[in-house]
């Protein structure tokens, strides 16, 4: 089957420059031209083979991946001899995902410096520990309660003091159960999006 350069060009998913390119170092050899100059027509099974031997895949990596990548449906991807992508074109895709791995990698650790991401055990141990802060300030308040309520009052110091702490002792066995559950129900994980 022949083809002009042009219709070539789409059918392989490049450009009139490119098969132009191709045909100038090459790639495309004179055994599959019929014609010369501008109107040669390309035998096309015998390019399509010379492409898929003598092209410098190296060189073809990064050239024009991310518009036939993202080019949408009327951008057709290379094609080998079998009608299925390229090796250049799968090496091309791989190290494309490679490279968006990398940047989700870079913005998770970008998120972590700036505080954003926290491991879920660090938070329960950062929240039981505020709250224990909390307690201890109340607890430690209970002489000073004991005081207050001894001088106002017929009962002795040390018999407030004892029923202060009774009192505190029966809140703080509540309120550490309160916090235990709490804890609990916090999820390992919580979905968000690192920008």
């Amino acid at each position: 089957m022949e083809m002009s350069k042009g219709e070539f060009a789409s059918h392989i998913g490049r450009s009139a420059a490119c098969v132009s390119q191709y045909i100038r170092d090459g790639v495309i050899g004179a055994d599959a031209l019929v014609g010369e100059g501008r109107y040669a027509r390309i035998l096309v099974d015998v390019a399509k083979r010379q492409i898929a031997t003598r092209r410098d895949v190296g060189q073809s990596l990064g050239n024009g991946l991310l518009t036939r990548v993202s080019g949408g449906a009327d951008t057709p991807p290379t094609v080998g001899l079998r009608g299925e992508p390229d090796t250049a074109e799968k090496i091309q895709l791989e190290r494309l995902e490679w490279e968006r791995r990398k940047n989700r990698q870079a913005q998770i650790e970008e998120a972590r410096s700036a505080g954003l991401l926290v491991p879920v055990e660090d938070m329960r141990r950062a929240l039981v520990g505020g709250l224990q802060t909390v307690v201890d300030v109340f607890t430690g308040m209970a002489p000073d309660l004991a005081n207050e309520i001894a001088a106002v009052s017929n009962m002795p110091q040390r018999d407030v003091v004892h029923l202060v702490n009774k009192v505190i002792t029966a809140r703080r066995a509540i309120a550490a159960k309160a916090i235990r559950e709490a804890t609990a129900q916090l999820p390992e994980t919580v979905e968000g999006v690192v920008s």
